[in-house]
């Protein structure tokens, strides 16, 4: 029964992870750029 239990707890949650609409993207240039400027602007102040 245990093991039953934890069978369908695994895949409740390998299902529920799944969201087809979530997608990472890896950050561009300009992207980098901006985060760099915003991280020496602080140290200025």
């Amino acid at each position: 029964m245990k093991k039953l239990f934890f069978l369908i707890l695994a895949i409740s949650t390998f299902l529920g992870c799944k969201n087809p609409t979530h997608k990472i993207e890896s950050p561009t240039e300009f992207d980098i750029q901006q985060a760099i400027e915003t991280g020496q602007n602080k140290k200025n102040i």
